[in-house]
């Protein structure tokens, strides 16, 4: 068992990142529910919205996940894992998200 907080979202970003690998996309979403990081789960909302944008073809869903990927969450956030959740989130915003979304 992993006790140190930290160590278990780091564990379970890494999880998600093996579920986004098998293009399990809605169980690497639902890990997000247990990552306190917004730099980690940030991550995973942006690539799972480039695949919802991208490949699937639904920007009013890929930008709902960006939303997500900035929502405010309890632990202090990890800046240099924010500076990467940031960069991936704002690629996919211009690229497959709505456009009355990314313009608001």
């Amino acid at each position: 068992m992993i006790r140190e907080k930290r160590a278990q979202a780091e564990t379970l970003f890494a999880m998600g990142q093996v579920l986004l690998g098998n293009k399990k996309y809605t169980e690497a979403v639902k890990l997000t529910d247990y990552i306190p990081y917004l730099g980690l789960r940030g991550q995973i909302f942006a690539d799972v919205a480039q695949w919802q944008g991208g490949v699937k073809g639904d920007p009013v869903a890929a930008s709902a996940l960006l939303a997500q990927a900035l929502q405010p969450v309890r632990e202090k956030p990890v800046p240099e894992r924010v500076v990467l959740a940031l960069g991936k989130v704002g690629d996919p915003l211009s690229a497959v998200g709505d456009a009355i979304t990314a313009a608001a």
